[in-house]
């Protein structure tokens, strides 16, 4: 019997002993298993489209766009490595979200404890919106691992700065704002937190430090920052941006899911927690609950600017762009766990874990969905690059976005309208084969087709991930 024992006792120790690497291992697998979507959504559109351009015509869109370039010339070197492969695109995001969620948890193991780097590592991927956000085509996840670098270099900072760490926080900090300005601004934040820190402790030694480190960052943006400025200033009136439904629509609309009130329940875990840390801050003067402040300012600072401005002028925050300032207050969340009951905590990582692995399973679904590879193997089969296809718009504009992105070879004509007169001469005059791509439904019955003597060949229903329509060719 006791023999028996032993092997399921070893086996116990091995898993409490390497439980973080466990579940950072189970994560990352996650992660990469959903790199193989091949629909985009609307936004991955601009990201795979553009970095199709050569370098020039790249840098010019790049200036009159509502972002900082790191992201995109990364991309474009991965693209034209790997013949715009789209999987690829995918694992860069896979991959610093990865390195992140490691490095978070891990730094959080050594300098506070094991629950503190399970909780961030729970909170951070398995809440609503990281699961399908870990491997989009965009800059969020580049963006976040160089910022939660920031953070914990802050910390280094505050807990006894070397010359290595103002390096690495100048170099990160940096590397965020040439990401996104969303995250140029939560590293404000970050700036602003150490400078107060060593005002109120008086060391005059790292407050040089801080001057040095913030000259060094002025300079290095100073290229960019005319750029920065004026697509700053453009941002504010886009068209995609509307007012919110409420004052925290934005961060709210990150947590939404299938599980009721999520949206919430996570925004009451992130305001009970910077009110722990706010607390111990006050009781202790604990440099821990500083820190965690600091980190959480930027979600809040840039939450609270927006509203303000939102009110007095116009909107200038959708829910995505708080991702980088969010993941760095989920960091400095994780500080003050050690100060919390661990049955809190675990309650917390069980209700994430809940949400995570619904959310993975439309994720999977969503990636299992043969429409859009069943549609790219029939266009290849059947149409020829001097075919026309014609289709009309759709409201959000992601079939557009795909027919672009997925055949730019092809003879696109998109109509605002159904409009038979249109068709009609878009017909007569193409002389080789015209194809619809219909959303609507309505080719099928249009008399003004018929009387003219053609006739619309049925091919079957197709797609690009949920967005359907029926595919028909005209029989001359």
């Amino acid at each position: 019997m006791k023999s028996k024992k032993k092997p399921m006792r070893e086996l116990w120790n091995m898993i409490r002993n390497n439980y973080l690497y466990i579940v950072l291992s189970i994560f990352s697998v996650m992660i990469l298993s959903l790199c193989f979507q091949n629909t985009i959504n609307y936004d991955e559109f601009f990201s795979l489209h553009w970095c199709r351009f050569d370098w020039k015509p790249l840098m010019d869109q790049l200036i009159v766009d509502v972002h900082p370039p790191l992201y995109y010339l990364v991309l474009k070197v991965i693209l034209d490595l790997t013949n715009d492969s789209m999987f690829f695109a995918r694992l860069l995001s896979a991959v610093f979200c990865i390195a992140f969620l490691w490095g978070g948890s891990l730094f959080l193991k050594k300098n506070f404890d094991g629950l503190s780097a399970i909780f961030f590592a729970c909170f951070t991927y398995l809440n609503p919106f990281m699961i399908q956000k870990a491997t989009e085509v965009r800059m969020y996840m580049v963006g976040s691992a160089f910022a939660i670098l920031s953070g914990i270099m802050a910390y280094r900072i505050m807990k006894g700065a070397k010359r290595k760490d103002w390096v690495i926080f100048t170099l990160s900090s940096l590397t965020v704002a040439y990401i996104q300005y969303y995250g140029l601004l939560t590293m404000c934040f970050l700036y602003a937190g150490i400078l107060i820190y060593f005002i109120v402790i008086q060391d005059k030694k790292n407050i040089w430090a801080w001057i040095k480190c913030s000259i060094a960052t002025v300079i290095g943006y100073l290229p960019w920052l005319p750029t920065a400025l004026r697509q700053i200033t453009s941002v504010n009136g886009g068209y995609w941006i509307e007012m919110p439904g409420s004052k925290l629509g934005p961060i709210r609309d990150l947590f939404y899911s299938t599980v009721p009130y999520t949206q919430h329940i996570f925004i009451l875990i992130m305001v009970a927690f910077v009110l722990v840390a706010f607390f111990f801050l006050v009781k202790e003067k604990s440099v821990e609950a500083y820190w965690s402040l600091v980190c959480n300012s930027g979600v809040w600072g840039v939450l609270i600017f927006s509203i303000i401005y939102a009110t007095l002028v116009r909107p200038i925050l959708v829910s995505r762009y708080l991702i980088i300032p969010i993941c760095v207050a989920f960091l400095g969340m994780a500080g003050v766990v050690r100060y919390m009951n661990k049955y809190i905590i675990l309650a917390i990582c069980a209700l994430c874990v809940v949400v995570g692995l619904l959310r993975y399973d439309e994720a999977l679904t969503a990636q299992a969905n043969q429409n859009t590879t069943k549609t790219l193997a029939f266009i290849e089969q059947e149409i020829e690059e001097e075919d026309t296809i014609i289709y009309t718009a759709d409201g959000y504009g992601h079939l557009t976005n795909c027919m672009i992105l997925y055949f730019p070879e092809l003879s696109i004509l998109r109509l605002e309208n159904f409009n038979g007169n249109e068709i009609h001469q878009i017909i007569t005059r193409e002389e080789d084969d015209v194809w619809f791509f219909d959303m609507d439904v309505s080719l099928k019955n249009d008399e003004g087709l018929q009387l003219e003597g053609y006739e619309l060949e049925e091919k079957g229903e197709y797609g690009f991930g949920s967005t359907i329509f029926k595919v028909y060719k005209v029989i001359k």
